[in-house]
């Protein structure tokens, strides 16, 4: 079972992936994405918004590895797939809006010091789950929400 943090009045849960490298890599994504299953499992959820800072983020990187060629051409193309047991929606700094976040789970791919900002607005989803860019551009955010280190 998976211990319930956060401050806000929402109980929305807050996860941070701790890098081993300090940048991101393959196994970081791996270690979200698991833990985003056991979360849709414990809330019943079908939806997971994957927020990453630009599009070209989806390409020749450690999110097109862990998806496979093809499913991350299908996001960047149809923005929504079925992946596993849910539906996955991809955002961007850009397009990303916080109402879009109710009854889903946010991952944050490649967390930047402006996707920290946009995260801090959320309030509405199930539960957050970040993997830095790197851990010093992090250190704002596990200051601020205390979210449980992975």
């Amino acid at each position: 079972m998976l211990k319930s943090i956060g401050d806000d009045n929402l109980g929305m849960k807050r996860f941070l992936i701790n890098l081993e490298d300090d940048t991101t890599d393959l196994n970081d994504i791996i270690k979200a994405f698991e833990l985003t299953t056991k979360l849709m499992k414990e809330f019943g959820l079908s939806k997971v918004f994957l927020l990453v800072p630009t599009l070209q983020d989806m390409k020749d990187t450690s999110i097109e590895d862990f998806f496979g060629e093809s499913i991350a051409n299908s996001l960047l193309k149809d923005k929504i797939v079925q992946f596993k047991e849910f539906k996955l929606q991809l955002e961007t700094i850009r397009t990303f809006r916080t109402p879009k976040a109710a009854k889903s789970i946010l991952i944050a791919i490649y967390a930047t010091d402006k996707m920290f900002d946009i995260l801090n607005d959320v309030k509405i989803a199930e539960a957050i789950i970040t993997v830095p860019w790197t851990m010093d551009q992090a250190e704002k955010w596990i200051k601020t929400w205390g979210p449980e280190l992975i």
